[in-house]
């Protein structure tokens, strides 16, 4: 009996000594994640300060693509084995490029937005 005394004595020590210790790491993982959650606020408060009209924004992803295409093209020379040149068909992604610049200028002017 004495002995169970004594060994329940220790046992009661180590589960309080982990439940201190879980209750610390369990702390510091809160504190972690708060200023997680922080950060994710301010970076929505930024990104919420400017909105894109949806026009403007497919003027641009439209533009984006056609330089892919391009950079596609002029990277790996795909159109080798068609009927058209290289060059040629470069010359129509160049032709469409600057018409969606020049729509996407005149959104801009639109809408008042500076272009960053």
């Amino acid at each position: 009996m004495d002995k169970l005394k004594s060994n329940l004595i220790i046992v009661i020590s180590v589960l309080l000594l982990l439940v201190f210790m879980q209750t610390c790491k369990n702390t510091r993982i809160l504190r972690k994640i708060d200023k997680d959650l922080t950060e994710v606020k301010s970076t929505v408060n930024t990104t919420n300060q400017r909105v894109v009209p949806y026009d403007l924004f497919e003027s641009m992803l439209k533009i984006e693509g056609i330089n892919i295409s391009y950079r596609m093209l002029y990277d790996n020379n795909t159109v080798i084995r068609t009927t058209k040149r290289p060059d040629d068909i470069m010359h129509s992604y160049i032709s469409k490029r600057d018409a969606e610049f020049a729509k996407r200028d005149t959104l801009i002017k639109k809408y008042s937005l500076d272009e960053k």
